[in-house]
């Protein structure tokens, strides 16, 4: 079957076709990167979906084996790990909900009063290596000077009891310097407004905050822009873990979480703490930058802009792909008679129509509008909207699946007022160009067209629509002519 002949229907090949590097790719044999057609890239772009798709299943099965394989003692419970995850957030003062708008609507003040705390200044970390040396001196002389006192009375004890000895006196004196060390005030974040099942007793986060403080650091928080591993950070990841399992003996871990009893929870709780403190670490440089640009004058607007655009960007180019992969699904199987270029014209996303997200009104709630490709001739368009419908009819599909089909249409049906720059909406590379709208290269420069390198093959597409409208029946080939 040659790509550069017109399109003939099902079953009416004219005797075999040569090798072709398109079919090569194809079956998956090996082909250059350079100097491919657009039948040639776009089968690649179908591989590698099919590839992909085969090699995620595969990664779930590998993944649903693997934790069947995994021992109880080794696997950290979710419960476990949410439980911890739970326990620094609320320490920390955020807030359980990722602050990621949902809708358009993006509330500054709370983005901001959420953020991670400032990282530990340099006169905070000064005076709390001053308060380690003054608790370390203290108790080196106190255990010395109490052993003395205990020992004069018994000068020829054994080592075994000497060493006995000592940890009881060391106990004593570190009580002691508790009592003794000077009382410093903590600034909490704790926000007891979030209460849930899912939280902490508020005096379980205040005996944390009490053994922070004890330990000499003014507030909770970390030195954001250094490894995990530095005394201060070391020393806050010790602390918050072991009031944690102060808590967690004392059972005070709310039943919510449903912790199974195990040996191994210190261990798998310091993991868990570390990975998620380390995960903090990385956002802590971007939240740096939000703030710079809401400080700034109109800053706020322009963030809750730049916020919801981004999901918004991330949540259309995902959909444009799923739209692309449904129409290809849908009329693949019925059109291989036809020419490798037919049966490869959708796969490519840039040949389907973007997708936009129109604010909620008084009048109106939220919606999406498709952003109409002017560039597609009205063949090509007829050849979209054929797949559309096939999506709907699919026999191989459930009834709920061919239902969401046609929700998911219907919630993009309406169309997109605006004006678009011709050079934001490029059909794809090498594409044929008998399919594009003469007037719409006509707004571009030269430069623009000859950088798409567009195909001068014909490629007639009356057939084969023609054909798709035999397959879902008159009713459709009636609205057409009307």
């Amino acid at each position: 079957m040659s790509s550069g002949e017109a399109d003939a229907p099902a079953g009416a090949p004219a005797g075999p076709a040569p090798r072709d590097p398109l079919m090569d790719c194809l079956h998956g044999h090996q082909t250059e990167d350079e100097g491919l057609t657009f039948e040639q890239t776009a089968a690649a772009k179908y591989q590698r979906m099919q590839d992909g798709q085969k090699k995620a299943a595969d990664r779930q099965q590998k993944a649903e084996e693997s934790r069947l394989r995994k021992s109880p003692k080794t696997a950290a419970p979710p419960g476990l790990t949410a439980a911890i995850h739970e326990w620094a957030r609320a320490l920390l003062g955020l807030p359980r909900q990722s602050t990621s708008p949902s809708s358009s609507q993006v509330d500054v003040s709370q983005i901001t009063k959420h953020h991670l705390p400032a990282p530990a200044k340099i006169t905070e970390v000064e005076a709390w290596n001053s308060h380690n040396k003054n608790c370390e001196d203290f108790i080196e002389y106190e255990i010395k000077q109490k052993m003395a006192q205990k020992l004069a009375t018994n000068p020829k004890a054994s080592n075994t009891y000497k060493a006995e000895l000592k940890k009881i006196v060391t106990k004593e004196v570190v009580a002691e310097w508790a009592n003794r060390a000077p009382k410093k005030g903590f600034m909490s974040r704790v926000a007891l407004a979030t209460t849930s099942v899912q939280s902490y007793e508020p005096s379980r986060l205040a005996l944390a905050e009490a053994s922070l403080a004890a330990a000499g650091f003014p507030r909770l928080t970390l030195q954001w822009n250094n490894t995990i591993n530095t005394p201060w950070n070391s020393a806050v990841l010790n602390c918050l873990l072991a009031a944690w399992l102060e808590c967690y003996n004392a059972r005070g871990v709310p039943a919510y979480y449903d912790i199974p009893q195990s040996d191994e929870t210190p261990k798998l709780a310091k993991e868990i703490l570390t990975k998620w403190l380390s995960g903090k670490r990385a956002k802590y440089s971007q939240e740096e930058k939000d703030k710079a640009l809401i400080a700034t004058p109109g800053g706020a607007e322009k963030y809750a802009k730049k916020v919801v655009e981004s999901k918004d960007r991330k949540a259309m180019k995902a959909l444009r792909t799923k739209v692309a992969q449904s129409r290809l699904q849908a009329i693949s199987k019925h059109i291989k008679g036809f020419t490798d270029t037919h049966q490869l014209l959708l796969v490519m996303d840039e040949v389907h129509s973007d997708t936009e997200t129109v604010p909620a009104t008084p009048a109106k709630p939220a919606h999406r509008r498709q952003i109409k490709l002017a560039w597609r001739k009205p063949e090509l368009d007829q050849l979209i909207h054929l797949a559309d419908e096939m999506a709907r009819k699919n026999p191989d599909s459930t009834k709920a699946q061919k239902t969401n089909a046609a929700k998911f249409q219907a919630a993009r049906a309406e169309y997109s007022p605006a004006a678009i720059n011709p050079e934001d909406q490029l059909p794809p590379q090498r594409f044929p160009k008998c399919l594009i709208r003469e007037e719409f290269l006509n707004q571009l420069g030269e430069l623009e067209v000859e950088g798409l390198e567009l195909s001068e093959k014909h490629i007639e597409l009356q057939t084969l629509n023609e054909h798709l409208m035999r397959k879902v029946g008159n009713k459709y080939a009636m609205a057409v002519a009307s």
